[in-house]
């Protein structure tokens, strides 16, 4: 049986399915018979001292011997306390492990990439809301590793579950018996005469502690039960403490807007225009944010100017330069008898947003006639050479032509007859325009060059009509 001025102890252990145990201890404490103490308060250390307790004295001594000897005095009221400062923290992100971002902080942490690491730094508020400075930036997230391996599928673990029951009586109870545990609804059904809560009454409170468990995560389990031991004993009503002081209070609210927003004024609640979450921000615009404080709950919010949130949409880019070289044709025909057709092909760059004379280089070298933008190469001019590469340049916008020289094959000797030989009868070049750069397009071609325009591609065709 527990004997006063002696503790009690109980253990715990708890097997799992995968073999190992936990153990626990609690303690309680049964004490000896006390002697009466005679309490006396004073507005000093000095007093002078009376038998009961008023507003302004806060000093307090104590006798065990019904008033013939007193303890020293000690303070049992404080000093009402000034408010409290806070600490305001932002976070950012960027890709580098050893420098710390120059923008992007924000007062919730960004959801981060691969590569990128996570940034924090923090600045205190006093009490009457003037901002430090902020700390040095620290690095608080390491690489990301690489995705594991799924574990194969474990068996069921052993569910248990430690619950208290309590019974008031003016001496010892009987050890409960009986009473279950549900895993699947976490419900306790205690013993007869004992509740899961601690009822009302006068007498001492008993508790004791049960131990249930079940294979898996759900099922009914009975209950064994410890001992009961006195948790305490209802003591008389103390005194109303004098009421703390208010803490500061912070609050952010969100608003969508096509410009900056004026700074809401002092309001007991959330603003007109203004929304507690950024969710629920309704609207056309940009998303703006402001952080109220208040000293108490019957003060007014006072609000920060707003803030941007969102990226500002990025300018336009600047417009496409475009050099595109164009010839009347490609091929230049020399037939059985030597005659050469086209006598000659011209050549033109065409420029779009862009300005200025194109210089003109040919691979092997050929002489080119011409001034300017323009420039023709003759077939006597093109020489012995079967093809001639001609590239127009300007400003770092290049574009290549190549001219051929197709010749027809000499007459064989008589004998069988023969396939007549195949020769080229013309060579046309058509172009048209189209919003894609890989896919051909299917309109109708035309034999004149079209308006160059933003966003589209000038497609080239050449159709070869052979003498067969």
């Amino acid at each position: 049986a527990p004997e006063k001025g002696k503790y009690l102890w109980t253990r715990t252990t708890i097997t799992y399915s995968d073999g190992t145990n936990s153990v626990a201890y609690s303690t309680s404490y049964f004490a000896t018979d006390a002697p009466h103490i005679k309490v006396q308060y004073g507005a000093s250390s000095s007093g002078p001292w009376y038998d009961s307790y008023a507003e302004g004295r806060s000093w307090m001594r104590t006798s065990t011997d019904g008033g013939t000897t007193w303890s020293a005095a000690i303070k049992v009221v404080g000093e009402d306390g000034s408010d409290g400062a806070y600490t305001e923290y932002q976070f950012a992100k960027n890709t580098s492990v050893t420098t710390a971002p120059t923008s992007g902080w924000q007062d919730a942490p960004p959801s981060l990439a691969t590569n990128e690491y996570l940034w924090m730094r923090t600045r205190v508020i006093d009490s009457s809301g003037t901002a430090g400075s902020w700390s040095a930036a620290v690095r608080i997230s390491g690489s990301q590793g690489p995705k594991g391996d799924k574990g194969d599928k474990g068996a069921d673990g052993l569910s248990v579950a430690e619950v208290l029951i309590y019974r008031r009586a003016s001496s010892t109870p009987a050890k409960p018996s009986g009473g279950t545990f549900n895993f699947s609804t976490q419900t306790l059904s205690p013993p007869s005469g004992w509740s899961a809560s601690i009822p009302s009454g006068t007498d001492p409170v008993w508790v004791s502690v049960g131990i249930a468990s079940t294979q898996g995560s759900s099922g009914t389990a009975n209950v064994t039960w410890s001992d009961p031991v006195k948790a305490f004993a209802d003591g008389k009503d103390g005194k109303d403490g004098v009421d703390g002081q208010h803490g500061q209070s912070v609050n952010m609210i969100f608003r969508r807007s096509t410009s900056q927003p004026e700074t809401p004024a002092a309001s007991s609640g959330t603003p007109t225009g203004w929304y507690d979450d950024a969710g629920s921000a309704t609207g056309s615009g940009l998303l703006y944010s402001s952080v109220g404080t208040r000293t108490s709950p019957t003060s007014n919010w006072v609000w920060q100017k707003p803030i941007l949130v969102e990226g500002q949409k990025g300018a336009d880019g600047a417009d496409a330069k475009l050099l595109y070289l164009a010839a009347d044709s490609e091929v230049f025909k020399v037939a059985k008898d030597g005659t050469v057709t086209p006598s000659s092909i011209t050549l033109t760059a065409h420029l779009q947003n862009v300005s200025g004379t194109v210089t003109w280089s040919t691979e092997p070298t050929v002489t080119l006639t011409g001034s300017g933008n323009s420039r023709t190469l003759s077939a006597t001019n093109m020489g012995s050479n079967e093809k001639v590469k001609i590239t127009a340049s300007l400003g770092g916008l290049t574009d290549t032509v190549t001219i051929v020289k197709v010749v027809d094959g000499a007459d064989g000797k008589d004998g069988k007859d023969g396939k007549d030989g195949k020769g080229v009868t013309s060579s046309v070049v058509t172009y048209q325009l189209h919003t894609s750069g890989t896919t051909a397009p299917t309109g109708t071609w035309s034999s004149n060059i079209p308006t160059l325009q933003k966003g589209q591609y000038l497609w080239t065709r050449t159709v070869t009509t052979y003498s067969d």
